[in-house]
């Protein structure tokens, strides 16, 4: 068997969608991949699947020195285990936390050169015909930066906004199929680029956390929800039950 290497490990954990996904990058080199199997999609099984994962690149999991989470809004349970799972390493010291805002690990994956449009529109988490949305410009470095802060919307009136907008052609990426049309002067994006991915979230983190960390949840990262989670208005409703029996 290989010798591990024992170098800076930097590992990202996608829960917040349907597809579970790792990835991880040696020292700033490049950035690999990995899709969870269903069997591996809770705790102790993410832990045990990162480790086997690691071993077979010849990395040791002792080695890790940053994990990078992404927040969501989307999947409250995935959200969840993600960050109490980088909670749970962390407790051994040594591991820097760095929270990723998925909308962010979205937009990273729209390659602007390809879309050719000055603007993105990200919609995520859609339920009730409303979303949470957020836009994006291009950065002098090529990269998508936030022009406005993720915000809870009805979908038809926030489409409306964004025709009328006056910013040309602008792209719309959505997690979900949208109901409502998008009209002149949206431009919607395959659905290829429509589920967050571990490397994004890798790369996105990466630059947050090398920048002025202004953007960046360090340390403790807390879950994004965007909305109350339904996960939570019925637990509260069965105790409220329970109490009035």
């Amino acid at each position: 068997m290989a010798a591990m290497t024992r170098c800076g490990v930097e590992l990202a954990l996608e829960t917040t969608s349907r597809m579970h996904s790792m990835a991880v990058s040696l020292e700033g080199g490049p950035i690999r991949s990995h899709e969870l199997p269903p069997g591996q999609r809770h705790e102790m099984g993410m832990v045990r699947a990162a480790a086997d994962w690691l071993a077979t690149l010849g990395l040791s999991a002792s080695a890790l020195q940053t994990l990078y989470i992404s927040q969501g809004p989307g999947s409250f349970t995935g959200t969840r285990m993600a960050l109490a799972t980088a909670h749970m390493l962390a407790m051994r010291g040594g591991i820097k936390l760095v929270g990723v805002p998925t909308a962010l690990a979205l937009a990273d994956a729209v390659n602007p050169r390809e879309v050719n449009c000055p603007r993105l529109a990200v919609v995520m988490n859609i339920k009730h015909d409303t979303g949470c949305c957020q836009s994006f410009e291009v950065g002098d470095d090529g990269c998508w930066l936030p022009v406005d802060g993720l915000s809870v919307q009805p979908i038809e009136s926030w489409l409306i906004g964004l025709r009328n907008s006056g910013d040309g052609i602008i792209a719309v990426l959505a997690t979900m199929p949208l109901q409502a049309e998008l009209g002149d002067g949206l431009l919607p994006l395959s659905d290829r680029w429509a589920t967050p991915r571990a490397d994004r979230v890798l790369a996105v983190g990466r630059r947050l956390a090398e920048g002025d960390g202004a953007e960046a949840d360090l340390g403790y990262p807390m879950p994004i929800y965007g909305r109350r989670p339904e996960a939570v208005t019925l637990w509260e409703k069965r105790q409220q039950a329970g109490q009035n029996r």
